[in-house]
């Protein structure tokens, strides 16, 4: 083995190459990256799961106890609606009442009948001519269908003349 030779020019030999040690540096991203990535996904499962239970918590509760008292109400709401809207209004009955009240005329009773759909109405008045004007207010008013004035009396103790006055309701 003569013409081997052993001699060495002094330079150390690289045993891993740059390119090899980029790589490595890669790939250590490649794992930091998916293991980040697998923690996070789990993390996102769990939290899935816990919303969905909270979800499906809710969602029993009302379909198994609330919804009874839920639909009740929206039926109450449906009924309340509609006899609004069917149903006449004391309050607007008192308002036309009012509106065709004249002066000198005072009111001592009001009472309404709901199969007759009729309001009575016990009257004062200083004198005749006042009872006279106020039933043909109550006449001249388009919100009663009819208006009937019963007999007058005249009260001794007040000095004013009562007479009740029956008014139908155009409903």
């Amino acid at each position: 083995m003569v013409n081997i030779n052993l001699v060495t020019d002094g330079r150390s030999q690289k045993t891993v190459g740059s390119g090899i040690s980029s790589l490595f540096v890669a790939l250590l991203v490649v794992l930091i990256v998916y293991a980040t990535l697998f923690f996070y996904g789990k993390n996102l499962e769990s939290k899935a799961a816990e919303l969905k239970a909270a979800y499906d918590a809710k969602r029993n509760s009302l379909i198994i106890g609330d919804s009874k008292k839920i639909l009740d109400f929206q039926d109450r709401l449906i009924v309340a609606r509609e006899s609004m809207t069917e149903e006449r209004s004391a309050k607007q009955d008192l308002d036309k009442v009012e509106a065709a009240v004249v002066a000198g005329t005072r009111l001592n009773g009001y009472s309404y009948d709901e199969t007759t759909k009729a309001i009575t109405l016990d009257c004062y008045a200083d004198n005749y001519d006042t009872v006279a004007k106020q039933i043909l207010s109550f006449k001249s008013s388009d919100y009663f269908i009819s208006v009937m004035a019963g007999g007058t009396k005249f009260d001794s103790k007040s000095g004013k003349i009562n007479f009740p006055v029956i008014l139908t309701l155009l409903r």
